[in-house]
This record gives C-alpha cells, structure tokens and sequence, in this order.
C-alpha cells in the first residue's frame, strides 16, 4: 500500500486508481485542491472521477459521495470535493 498525492485541476477529473483507493485527504497545497488517497499496486485501476463545487452552486447530490473542503486564498473561496458512483 502506497499514499499517492493528485492534484485536481478541473472541475472534472477522472483519475485511474484501483476498487481499494481510499481517500484520506482533501486540503490546498501551494493554491492547488489536492486529494490524498491510498493505493495498492498490485490491484486492478479503474477510472473513478471527481468533481469540484464551489460554495453555493447548483449540483446533482444523486449518486456522488462527499470527499472533503478545501479553502482557497485563505478562505476567500470554498470548493467541495466529490466523488461520482
């Protein structure tokens, strides 16, 4: 098991990471959304993808799972972070 560092630049990204990723952690790094998650090499990856919402916006809360906040130019903007099912 390994702890691997994404950056998630979009307000979309699909990462490849295996069943057993777990994510340990969301927190902004150097002005970056960053997510921290567990991985085992010697397990099948596929395409898990993530998705960003800002304080306020609209989005569709079906079917995605809450991954954490992260607070941006010292808290002038929130995003939070999403997992689609």
């Amino acid at each position: 098991m390994k702890v691997y560092k994404h950056i998630l630049k979009n307000d979309i990204s699909v990462i490849m990471m295996n069943t057993a990723a777990r994510v340990l952690h969301v927190e902004n790094q150097n002005e970056e959304i960053c997510m921290w998650v567990t991985h085992c090499d010697m397990k099948e990856n596929s395409a898990r993808s993530f998705f960003i919402v800002g304080t306020g916006q609209e989005f569709e809360a079906e079917s995605s799972a809450y991954r954490g906040t992260v607070m941006l130019q010292g808290g002038k903007y929130v995003f939070h972070v999403f997992e689609r099912d």
